[in-house]
């Protein structure tokens, strides 16, 4: 088991961040301080659910918790366990974590309807909530502290089309109308380069935290790991993706 520094990572992962937006600004010769907003704001969104989804961004070497892959039936029965027990602190955390993971993705569906214009499609929302969601529970797979539950991937995509739904509702209205036309006809050209730019350059440094955090602790050998102490990052990963089979 060993962690990365999640400090350093979103030090860096911002610095990168900066430099990107101000670059692609001179380089397009065009801003608008309205989209730029939207644009960071979503930004450091994702910053924040990602940090607290993964802290203490622990990694294991152990098996992970047996993965619920079977979509509703673990809610409804946490919703009935929360009922028949009539514990008001169980009642609680249940709808916490059912309406968290719902509404927690809105945002996410309201400012990506705002700033991309092709994108504004119940069908695409699903998609997109899905799509980071699923990122989301893939890298829970390796993480101590966390369990991959397809129900988490349910509730983000109806949050994100929730927040889509927020949006039409919103755009209906012709003040709103005209500074959503505006930010959204912002947009600069080359949209998906950056945002292919951007995924690499968050996977580099958070791989090589990965990387220098295993030799760290490889030194100290942790006997925690229960893993022979020769074992390489690329070993572990073998490990991790076939479970030691083959």
């Amino acid at each position: 088991m060993f962690e990365i520094e999640s400090d350093r990572f979103y030090i860096i992962l911002a610095a990168v961040w900066v430099a990107a937006r101000m670059i692609r600004g001179i380089m397009t010769r065009r801003f608008n301080p309205k989209r730029e907003i939207v644009v960071n704001l979503l930004f450091v969104f994702l910053c924040m659910l990602s940090y607290r989804v993964f802290e203490p961004f622990t990694f294991k070497l152990e098996h992970s918790t047996k993965p619920n892959l079977v979509p509703i039936i673990n809610s409804l029965r946490m919703i009935r366990t929360a009922k028949e027990t009539g514990y008001q602190p169980i009642i609680r955390i249940v709808r916490v974590l059912l309406l968290g993971n719902l509404l927690v993705f809105v945002p996410v569906g309201m400012m990506v309807s705002l700033l991309f214009r092709k994108l504004r499609a119940g069908w695409k929302m699903l998609l997109i909530g899905m799509g980071i969601s699923l990122l989301i529970e893939a890298l829970q797979l390796i993480l101590a502290v966390r369990v991959f539950d397809v129900d988490d991937i349910v509730l983000n995509a109806l949050g994100t089309w929730l927040g889509y739904a927020l949006f039409i509702g919103l755009n209906t209205l012709p003040s709103f109308t005209q500074l959503f036309d505006e930010i959204a006809d912002a947009q600069r050209p080359g949209s998906g380069g950056f945002f292919a730019f951007m995924l690499f350059a968050t996977a580099v440094p958070f791989f090589w935290l990965i990387y220098q955090a295993w030799q760290e602790a490889k030194l100290i050998a942790d006997p925690i790991w229960n893993e022979p102490q020769g074992k390489t990052l690329l070993d572990w990963l073998r490990w991790l993706f076939f479970r030691g089979e083959g």
